[in-house]
């Protein structure tokens, strides 16, 4: 848009030269379009001859390690490079020891050179690159910017800890785990033979808080009415209470 604008500007005063017929304004109008002509010409022609390489000595690091970036830069071209300004582009938060940007003369198949490190402080996969190289004319008209296409990663790994002791863990790290408040001071279907007069409660004698339930009839009508009772909450199939049953007697 630049440049489109600077020839804009010289055909303009060119046309008014010859509107007025002025030979010297229509000369300075020649000159400012061969000047213009000549910096964007220039400042294509130099980007368009460079070769850019980029080596890193490791792909894959640990976290809080370094690796180190060689960037080379090269004209391939037959003329000369008046200023270039070549950037080597990396994560912000990586510290960085030595120069990623240089500013140089670059002579036809001369290479410019540099090595910077840097220390990876948090883990993933991250970028190096793109090269950033900038140029322009000797006028100071153009202006022009190219990246080089060749980017390289990195792989940082997490720090490795290494445990010197591991024990496992108890069921109650924090000691034996007492009751303190009851939600019920007897079982339901205790309460519920108590209710019958079949159970009554004792204290146990080691702990005060823990009650026994002491049958008050005889084992047998304990045993049937616990029977009844297991028939309605777990609704036996015939079969399976004739079996239980006589489990029961066994164990009775």
């Amino acid at each position: 848009m630049r440049n489109a604008l600077w020839f804009i500007i010289g055909g303009i005063v060119l046309a008014l030269a010859f509107a007025l017929r002025s030979p010297y304004l229509a000369y300075a109008a020649y000159a400012f379009l061969l000047l213009v002509g000549i910096a964007h010409f220039s400042s294509w022609a130099w980007l368009s001859g460079l070769d850019c390489q980029r080596t890193v000595d490791r792909a894959t690091v640990h976290q809080g390690e370094s690796i180190t970036v060689d960037v080379a830069v090269e004209n391939r071209r037959g003329w000369p490079i008046p200023w270039l300004y070549v950037e080597d582009l990396h994560p912000a938060d990586f510290a960085r020891a030595g120069d990623n940007a240089r500013l140089a003369v670059l002579m036809p198949g001369r290479s410019l050179r540099f090595q910077y490190t840097l220390t990876c402080p948090r883990r993933g996969y991250h970028r190096i690159g793109p090269l950033l190289m900038e140029s322009g004319d000797l006028f100071g008209l153009q202006r022009r910017f190219v990246t080089g296409k060749r980017q390289d990663y990195v792989s940082v790994l997490p720090t490795v800890a290494y445990i010197e002791t591991f024990t496992i863990a108890a069921r109650r790290p924090q000691g034996p785990v007492r009751i303190t408040n009851r939600i019920y001071d007897f079982a339901v279907a205790l309460a519920g033979l108590e209710a019958r007069g079949l159970v009554e409660r004792a204290s146990c004698p080691e702990d005060r808080r823990g009650q026994f339930a002491v049958l008050t009839a005889g084992p047998e009508r304990a045993i049937l009415v616990g029977q009844e009772r297991q028939r309605r909450l777990y609704a036996f199939s015939p079969h399976d209470a004739i079996s239980h049953e006589s489990t029961v007697e066994r164990e009775a």
